[in-house]
Formats: C-alpha cells, structure tokens, sequence
C-alpha cells in the first residue's frame, strides 16, 4: 500500500495569464536541476533570465537574499552540492584552435561558494588547459565537508599516453592531491573517508576491462579474478559499484538481443562468483538507460531504464519505498529524485509527462508531505496539453517498432495534420515525458509521430546494432511505415503531412524532402547533416568519434555510396520546400552542412527554401532567444504548406 502525500505549495510557483504557443514552449525552462542542500536547509537550480541559465542558491527560510551567479558568454549545464554552502557548477565554453582550424566545446567544472558568491576553478593549470571534458564527480566524501573526490585526466609527460586521475580537491581555496592515477580508467569508488579502494579500467593490451580491488587492510590495488573450468582468470566484466561493505560487485552484461541485465556477484579473497541477475526482472526488452550512485557517495543505489517513461529500480529498499510513493502520487508521469538530504528525509523529484511540464517538489518523508517548487514550463491551462499514447506498428521487412502519438486537444472534426518527429543520435529514443516541441506543435492544432525507429538505443544492443550503415535506408523506411500505418488507421490527414527534426532526426527531415515530397509536403532541419562524407572529416578534425562514424554510415573512402545517401547531393528540383537552423556554434554538425545545402536548394529554385542562422547558438538550442526562433518560424512555414 502506497503512502498519501499531501501536496502544498512553497515559494516558486508562477503563471502565464494568457496562452501562446511561443511564449509558453519557445523559451528555455523556467528552472532545472532543482536540488536539496545535504542540511536540507537550502535549495539550488538554475533559472532563466532572458534566454541564458544562471545558477541560484536560496535560504529555504526565505530569511537571507538568494546567492545568484552567471557567465557573460559561458553556459552553465548543471549543478550538485558538493556541501552545505559549496555546489560544483558545469560549464560549457566554445573555443576556437587555430592550430587544428576548428571550433571546439570546452566543458569545465567550477567550486561556487554561495556565501561568497564567487566561483573556483581547481583544474586551470596549463596541464588540464586543453582538455575537452568537464572532470567528474565521484565522491563528496561523507566525512569531510571541506573536500571531495574528482576524476580527471592528462597526458602523461614524454609518454604520449594519457593519464586518469583521482584528486582530493578542496572546496574552500581550489587545491587538489593526486591520490590515485593508471592508464584508461572509467569508473572509481572511495569509502566515506575519501580513501579509494576500487577503480576499473580497460586494459589495451589484453583488450578488455580489469577491476582493480584494495581489501580491507592491503595498501596495493589487485584485479579481481573468476574461476573458470578450475582456472583463475581476470573478472573481465564492466563493474559499476560495489555494495556498501563492499562484499559484492555490480555488472552489466548483454542478454538475449544484446538487451542489459544488471548482475550482482559476491567477492571473497578478491576472487568473483557467480553473478545473479536482478535486472531488469521482468523488464527484459528494455536496456539500463542510466546508473544511480548515492547523492552524497559513490555507491551504487540502483538503475533505470525507459519503457513508456523512464523508471527506477533501487536496491535500498528505503529509497525504493520513497520512490514507490511517489509514482503512486505521479502515476502518468516520469519520477526522478534529484537529491536528497543525508539523513534521507527530505527529498527533491523533478516529475514529467504529458499534463507536468518539468515540474519539481519537496518531499518530507516524516511529515508526509510534497511541497510544489515550480515548473520548467508555464501552462496555467494544462487543457491545451496534447494526449501522448503508444503507437505500435510494423516496418515493411516485419520488425516490430515502438512509437508516440500525441493528438491535438483542439478538433475541428476533421483529421489534423501531421508533424513527424524523428529523434536525434540516432542511438537515442523517444517516450512520454514531457517534450516541450511535441507539446508546442500539438497545442497548435497538429498531430505529432515520433518513432523509434531500428538503431534508436535503450531496446538492446542488436536492435541498436540493426542502424549500422541504414541512414536513408531502412532506418528511413521505418519512419515512412509508420506514416503508412498512422494514414491506414485513418487517426492523420494524409494530404497534410511535414517532417520537423535535429540533429540525426534534421538528416531525416532532410531527406524524406528530397526522396519522399509525396508524403512530405515539407521538412524543417535544426543542425541536419546533409553531407555524409563531411562527418568523417569533422570526425577527424573534433579528434573524436571517427570509428562511430564509420559504423553509423559507412567507410569514409566510398563517396559514391556515401553521396547517394546525402541530401546534398540527391536534391532536386521536385523536393519539398525546406526551412534550415543551423547554429553557428555548433560543434557536432558543423554549419556548413545546412549552408550547402541552402545554396543548392537555391540553385534548384526549391520554392519556399529558407536558412535560418542562429547567431551564438550550439548544437542543441541552449538559448530562449533560438527556441523562440524556431518555433515561430516554423509553424509558420507549416502553416504555409500543410494548413
């Protein structure tokens, strides 16, 4: 039996007196990333103030002025306390190399001391001065207020190799200690007094991943082993925690279809057993989508994974009780605990679906009571809020696909036009936690599909795996079939039909326009790729993601097939109309993919083409000003063509 929690409302609600689709879904959330103060005395998260985020600290007592912090060009991407006055701020900045030619997103991590309201930067020497990403949190050791545990890395001097490393770093004044560094390390574990006992890394010469282990007592790091037919070997699977008294493992490994299972093995004289599975139970069509370590440790508390929303399973059953009153509050929605005091009595959820557009509470588990803080969007009328149900259907080879519909509340007794609205990625998938565009569209009168198409992730590895090499194939296919089986069932108008995507999903609106303008009347790209070939080559100058690259699409040297699959180069002057985004900043899509492709348009006399350059923007519209953009200019341009 489920508690009853009482809700009440506290000191961030606010409302938009009068709907407009723009206004309400065009802009960044209000606030993000709302998270407790271990003492449960104050609230952090981050707030938009005319199109940017800035990061705010406030006195749950209301008594004291609320500490706010921002960057003039730099974007803050999210926050966790690191103590009762410290939180560790994450921050992207773009940064041109004129060495290498090429734009790059730098990612850093800041110590802001909300009492002080200034910000440290422990990792600014000429060592970590190039590095990409941001270092990682892995403990905020229990025992030590003034101090937490970082990882992150740097080449090795002379050695052309690069080093991970551990650092106890102090929150106070920025100084940081080596404790521990090796070769390709990817996961750590500390105790409570930031001593670190385990750490796994993958090993090149033997080419799989080794756990190394420090027992109770030894000052020196083994590998943990398995026995095998009576033969001792190395524990070779990808460890993820350990359990408080670190007499067990917790791994991953691929079941039937590649899909996760989550296992859990005993450890005795460093030596691994058997391993049980205790996940997904019952959910074995489903990967593990995201790890869940302690807010305040690095112990491991449990897994998710997404079916119709994303759902957490935890191994303490304390917090898996909380968790279970609170879906039993939200039963429509997606419920995340974002943070928690360290005595586990107060604790903050963000909840999202389809009628809670981001909304965030405080849960006190004593008093059984959910207070309401706000709401990432402003929709004082939920009733425009589209309705987001499953669409299954099958691809024209058989396989089986997962989808969204969302229908417009608003009905004029004819069938609404359609917007298709393939994902990102592509290793990437839909569900039905709140999604501001759908919710835009759908509020403007139209239908919206959103398939999960083969190569989407979180349905096993060789679901996954059925992408490679399919752009504008068969992944394309899938998101045509279901467009057949919505009109089949007569629930869209088949004569008012667009296609809106980013990223992988901009690639697809792309070419649906070129090779499909029978189904697609038109198509609206945000930071599309419309050149395959020019990926590798981006691959290589971003110094990353070059051997995905060949994977996903193909081997770089074959232009001919790579050119027959590209927007770019099979456009003619059949196509259905397009309006291009492309953010100038982008470093994923360079933006010169959406520019060639304006040009040829162009030159074909594409009627109704357009290329929108957003000034300042990145990869994944950061900026209120962007969204608002986009969205204005693209219902209009849909309104033009399918209306």
């Amino acid at each position: 039996m489920r508690a009853l929690i009482i809700i009440t409302f506290l000191f961030f609600t606010s409302a938009v007196k009068a709907f407009d689709v723009v206004q309400a879904f065009g802009r960044l959330p209000t606030m993000k990333d709302v998270q407790i103060s271990p003492d449960g005395k104050k609230i952090a998260y981050l707030r938009e103030n005319e199109g940017r985020y800035y990061a705010v600290g406030q006195w749950m007592d209301g008594k004291s002025k609320p500490a706010i912090f921002g960057f003039e060009e730099s974007e803050i991407r999210g926050l966790t306390w690191a103590s009762n006055t410290k939180i560790l701020l994450r921050v992207s900045e773009p940064y041109y190399s004129r060495a290498d030619f090429e734009r790059f997103t730098l990612f850093r991590l800041g110590i802001w001391d909300i009492e002080e309201n200034e910000i440290t930067w422990a990792f600014n020497s000429d060592r970590f001065k190039y590095n990409v990403a941001a270092p990682a949190l892995v403990s905020k050791i229990l025992n030590d207020d003034d101090h937490v545990l970082l990882s992150y890395y740097y080449d090795g001097l002379g050695s052309g190799k690069q080093l991970s490393a551990l650092y106890r770093v102090n929150l106070i004044d920025g100084d940081k200690e080596e404790v521990l560094q090796d070769k390709n390390v990817n996961f750590w574990a500390a105790d409570d007094d930031g001593n670190p006992f385990f750490y796994r890394k993958f090993d090149k010469k033997l080419k799989k991943s080794v756990s190394m282990l420090r027992e109770s007592g030894s000052e020196s790091f083994k590998p943990l082993m398995t026995e095998v037919e009576g033969e001792k070997k190395i524990f070779d699977k990808a460890v993820i925690g350990l359990s408080a008294d670190t007499d067990k493992v917790y791994y991953i490994d691929d079941g039937d279809g590649g899909v996760d299972h989550f296992f859990s093995a005993t450890i005795s004289n460093g030596t691994v057993d058997l391993g049980v599975v205790l996940g997904p139970v019952g959910d074995q069509s489903y990967d593990v989508s995201e790890l869940v370590y302690d807010y305040h440790s690095s112990v491991l508390t449990g897994y998710a994974l997404v079916k119709d929303f994303e759902e957490y399973r935890f191994l303490s059953p304390e917090l898996a009780k909380v968790y279970a009153d609170l879906r039993a509050t939200f039963p429509d929605a997606e419920v995340e605990i974002t943070s928690y005091t360290t005595d586990r009595n107060r604790f903050v959820t963000r909840v999202s679906g389809p009628s809670n557009p981001e909304q965030y509470f405080l849960f006190d588990r004593s008093a059984g009571q959910l207070q309401f803080l706000g709401e990432g969007y402003r929709v004082e009328d939920k009733s425009v809020l589209g309705h987001v149900k499953p669409f299954d259907f099958k691809a024209r080879d058989g396989l089986e696909l997962t989808s969204y519909l969302t229908l417009p509340k608003s009905s004029s007794g004819k069938l609404p036009p359609l917007i298709v609205m393939p994902h990102g990625g592509p290793e990437s998938r839909d569900s039905k936690s709140f999604d501001w565009m759908r919710q835009a569209f759908a509020a403007a009168g139209y239908a919206v599909f959103q398939p999960n198409f083969r190569g989407s992730s979180g349905f096993g590895s060789a679901f996954a795996e059925k992408g490679f090499g399919e752009w504008g194939r068969k992944m394309q296919d899938d998101v045509d079939d279901g467009v057949a089986a919505l009109v089949a069932a007569k629930v869209v108008d088949p004569e008012r039909i667009c296609i809106v995507g980013s990223s992988y999903g901009g690639y697809v609106a792309l070419y649906g326009a070129v090779k499909r303008p029978d189904i697609y009347k038109c198509s609206v790209s945000f930071g599309g790729v419309s050149e395959l070939s020019a990926m590798h080559y981006h691959a290589k100058e971003q110094l990353r993601g070059l051997e995905y690259w060949k994977k996903s699409i193909g081997d770089q040297y074959d232009y001919d097939e790579l050119a027959a699959y590209s927007p770019l180069d099979i456009a003619g002057k059949d196509s259905a109309p397009m309006l291009l985004f492309h953010g100038d900043k982008d470093t994923v899509v360079p933006f010169f993919q959406s520019e060639k492709m304006y040009k040829k348009l162009k030159k074909l006399r594409v009627k109704g083409s357009r290329l929108v350059k957003l000034e300042g923007e990145d990869h994944w519209l950061s900026k209120g000003q962007s969204r608002k953009v986009f969205l204005a200019e693209s219902l209009s341009f849909i309104r033009k063509n399918i209306q």
